[in-house]
């Protein structure tokens, strides 16, 4: 075998799986934690938050658990030339989960609420808010992403924003003062989702 010979047999070889990125992580994080200021600086928090601290509880942990389910699709989404696999199944069963507690919520409601409680009685504020608070966790992210050198730039950008918008309900759930299930999990969602688009449209400051 020749050198060029081993080197096209180089190329050609899928590149080892990551299903850890440290640097991810801490930009993760360190997006996290301006984007929580930010918020809570300009907008502080519901001003009932102890005694809505259950419901409250339950909107951050659909934020972490979004986030979590995200995880291997932007590990995997941020690599050069890695195969994704099975890696959105868990972001698909997650908004398959998020579609049945909708659905299940307004049947269990009355019929003059339903309409209420799906859209908390107006345009939904999170739709505006997350993608707005996911921004500095976004920037966070890509700017890390750049050293992992991805190549399916569109693909990334997609993952990074949902991760970013996932992480960005957590914080907001302490200022939003709508507890309905059905309006959570679907704006939410859809909020998350309109951040996936967002990095994706936004996927050039990806390039290396």
């Amino acid at each position: 075998m020749n050198t060029e010979d081993l080197i096209k047999r180089l190329a050609q070889a899928p590149a080892p799986a990551a299903n850890w990125s440290w640097g991810l992580a801490a930009a993760g994080l360190a997006g996290f934690g301006a984007a929580s200021a930010l918020l809570l600086l300009s907008s502080g928090t519901r001003p009932d938050l102890l005694d809505a601290w259950a419901p409250t509880s339950l909107k951050v942990a659909f934020g972490l658990i979004a986030a979590i389910a995200l995880l291997p699709f932007v590990w995997r989404a941020a690599r050069p030339n890695v195969k994704l696999g099975d890696t959105l199944t868990p972001a698909a069963v997650f908004i398959a989960i998020a579609a049945i507690v909708t659905l299940t919520a307004l049947a269990l409601a009355p019929p003059d609420l339903r309409w209420v409680l799906w859209t908390g009685g107006g345009a939904p504020d999170c739709l505006i808010r997350i993608p707005l608070i996911s921004l500095p966790i976004m920037a966070a992210l890509y700017f890390a992403a750049r050293k992992s050198a991805p190549t399916r730039l569109s693909l990334a950008g997609a993952a990074l924003g949902a991760a970013a918008g996932a992480l960005a309900a957590i914080p907001y759930s302490l200022f939003c003062p709508i507890d309905s299930a059905s309006y959570v999990a679907t704006w939410y969602t859809v909020s998350i989702l309109i951040c996936a688009v967002l990095g994706a449209c936004s996927s050039r400051m990806l390039r290396w």
